[in-house]
């Protein structure tokens, strides 16, 4: 009985299947969390008053940056993670995603005093 060890190739493309899982996923939910909020917001727009109209705006547009650029964000790891296969490079993006989200949180934490 002879015992094959596994090769470095079959675990970073395992790991590389994975983290492409992960970041479509990702991505997926900061789509499908970014524009049902923003298109829900819009369709109350113009039932209030100027100042409410006016709140209801900054919210969308503040919605539609945070969100687009994460999912932008997702998209070029997927993409760099699918095309250099030998190269890590998605991993620094990875890096500069996860600032990204972490700038967000801390974006909307600030938003709500004013």
């Amino acid at each position: 009985m002879s015992v094959r060890p596994r090769s470095f190739l079959t675990g970073a493309s395992l790991m590389q299947w994975h983290a492409t899982v992960w970041f479509c996923g990702s991505f997926v939910c900061d789509v499908f969390v970014t524009l049902p909020v923003a298109w829900t917001l819009d369709k109350q727009r113009g039932r209030g008053f100027k100042q409410t109209d006016l709140l209801f705006n900054q919210v969308v547009i503040w919605i539609i940056n945070t969100g687009i650029l994460t999912a932008a964000f997702a998209l070029l790891v997927i993409i760099f993670s699918l095309t250099n296969t030998h190269s890590l490079v998605y991993v620094s993006l990875n890096l500069v995603l996860a600032s990204i989200y972490s700038n967000s949180l801390l974006a909307f934490l600030n938003q709500r005093g004013k």
